[in-house]
């Protein structure tokens, strides 16, 4: 049945049919009405949705007109790990070329090749920067080439390598690199231009500094490169501006060997001698007259024990015997 609503009007289908799933039906959505509805219910939804959605920063992208430089982080994490690759690739050629060198019988010809600044360079870098073994390689190299009277006073005498040592003597984590590193500074400091410059980084104090935490082995070479830097009144003085010079080389007496009682008291005199007040003082503070009288009473030989009646006799000069003998708690001892 169709009804028509006037001139320009349109005629609406009323058949059952047609009202049942047509345009005015309210059927399963294959009107016109149902699904256009539908869809803008489901629009509908979607923006919502996405108001409430948090959005990745990843895909806002920057303004055009915005000129700020975004990091990179991954392209710098791409460059900084291709270098250290790089750099411990090159480290363990290093480390395993030194190795293989320090095992060979090299002529005359190939060790004065190590000589050229370039090759100094080169192991001074990995005596400053190498693993432990590197380092005591490189040690054991420099060691050779001072045997074989090939390394002299200028090279011995390179800041760098001085350095390079003395931070292998101040690591407490290897004890084999200390002990590696004292040996070769002993050696070294046959060189007169090496005493000079290893007063002038500031040595001595370290070494004092390190004096009660050496093994026997260490303390020998430790005091005898304090007794060799003793020959320059620079060293002198060094020796003397330390608070814990006294105090550190008193406690070694009579404790590790003759030789280490010997180079202790060339120390402790050298010091007195300086400067005879100030330390003399301080070497009653610190205990030291107890610690000669043992000498003096020991199977030492002859020169020991007068070194020692030196020293006492000097550290006594500003004090009476009966103050003296109280000051340095002797009253026992003596009795």
């Amino acid at each position: 049945m169709k009804l028509d609503v006037g001139s320009g009007g349109q005629g609406l289908n009323l058949e059952p049919a047609a009202v049942k799933d047509g345009i005015l039906g309210g059927g399963a959505g294959n009107g016109l009405i149902s699904a256009a509805g539908a869809e803008k219910l489901e629009l509908e939804k979607m923006i919502e949705e996405l108001e409430f959605m948090e959005v990745p920063s990843v895909f806002i992208l920057q303004e055009l007109w915005d000129d700020t430089v975004s990091p990179k982080t991954t392209l710098q994490q791409l460059i900084l790990r291709g270098f250290s690759q790089r750099y411990l690739a090159m480290k363990k050629r290093s480390r395993e070329a030194i190795g293989f060198l320090v095992n060979l019988d090299l002529d005359l010809t190939s060790r004065e090749i190590f000589l050229q600044p370039a090759k100094i360079s080169l192991m001074m870098d990995m005596l400053n920067e190498g693993s432990i073994d590197t380092k005591i390689n490189c040690k054991r190299l420099i060691s050779m080439l001072i045997e074989r009277k090939v390394f002299n006073s200028e090279n011995g005498s390179s800041l760098s390598l001085l350095v390079g040592l003395l931070r292998l003597v101040k690591d407490k984590r290897h004890p084999n690199g200390v002990v590696a590193g004292l040996g070769l500074l002993k050696s070294l400091c046959s060189f007169e231009a090496v005493r000079n410059s290893f007063i002038s980084i500031g040595a001595i104090p370290h070494l004092v500094e390190l004096l009660p935490s050496l093994s026997n082995e260490c303390l020998d070479f430790a005091l005898y490169i304090l007794e060799v830097l003793l020959a320059i009144s620079d060293g002198n003085l060094a020796l003397k501006d330390c608070a814990n010079t006294i105090p550190n080389v008193a406690r070694l007496l009579m404790k590790v060997s003759d030789r280490c009682t010997q180079l202790a008291l060339t120390i402790l005199w050298a010091a007195c001698q300086f400067a005879p007040e100030e330390c003399a003082a301080l070497a009653v503070e610190a205990g030291l007259a107890a610690k000669l009288l043992l000498v003096l009473q020991s199977g030492c030989n002859p020169e020991l024990k007068q070194r020692s009646a030196h020293l006492l006799k000097l550290c006594s000069l500003n004090y009476t015997a009966t103050l003296f003998i109280s000051k340095c708690k002797l009253t026992r001892t003596i009795r």
